[in-house]
């Protein structure tokens, strides 16, 4: 009696690419949202005042800043893509410059 091995199924072709590119898609991230882009400005405006000392501490310095920083930083930002762990970087950074080095 001879035994015969049936061959054994396969996956279709596409299964692996599209896994992988899921993959890839889900590790880019999501767009940033207005939300998200407002935190990382107002972040890096403490950033750089803090690093001013006593003369970056007045409301209108703080006002003046922040409105610096949102005519060129908000444009940029929302809707690029973004994920947890950026967001995470940004609340940990210790100086302005450490919150752009999570991007």
């Amino acid at each position: 009696m001879t035994l015969r091995y049936l061959p054994r199924p396969r996956p279709p072709r596409l299964a692996l690419p599209a896994l992988a590119a899921l993959a890839l898609v889900s590790a880019c991230g999501r767009p940033a949202t207005l939300e998200e882009c407002n935190e990382i400005v107002r972040r890096i405006v403490e950033l750089e005042l803090a690093a001013r000392g006593g003369a970056g501490q007045s409301p209108e310095v703080v006002r003046e800043t922040t409105a610096a920083l949102e005519k060129t930083t908000l444009d940029q930002c929302v809707g690029r893509r973004i994920d947890d762990e950026a967001m995470k970087c940004v609340r940990a950074a210790k100086t302005a410059e450490g919150v752009v080095k999570c991007f």
